[in-house]
């Protein structure tokens, strides 16, 4: 799914026009980053956590010539971790199959 499909079902679900969504949106977005630039997290109740995790410089085998070694400089993530909800929200199916 684009950004643009998934503004317009945002749109339609929500009952606004799509410019206004688009704003909300960009908004959004623009917020979520300045926070994760500031170090801090964002933690949306009933779906799930977004931070940044720094990794150190390390070494490690080339993966095409495994008898080189190379390095991986630091660098950062995002990272997202579920909220119990969505978790029990996407596994929902399974659980109902297995009890058939």
């Amino acid at each position: 799914m684009t950004r643009r499909d998934f503004i317009r079902l945002v749109a339609d679900n929500a009952g606004m026009p799509k410019y206004k969504t688009r704003i909300f949106y960009n908004a959004f977005i623009e917020t979520l980053m300045e926070v994760l630039e500031s170090g801090d997290y964002v933690s949306l109740y009933g779906f799930g956590r977004f931070y940044i995790q720094d990794y150190d410089k390390y070494t490690t085998s080339n993966p095409r010539n495994p008898k080189e070694m190379i390095s991986v400089p630091a660098h950062r993530r995002l990272k997202f971790d579920q909220s119990v909800v969505v978790k029990q929200y996407l596994n929902n199916d399974e659980k109902s199959e297995q009890k058939e």
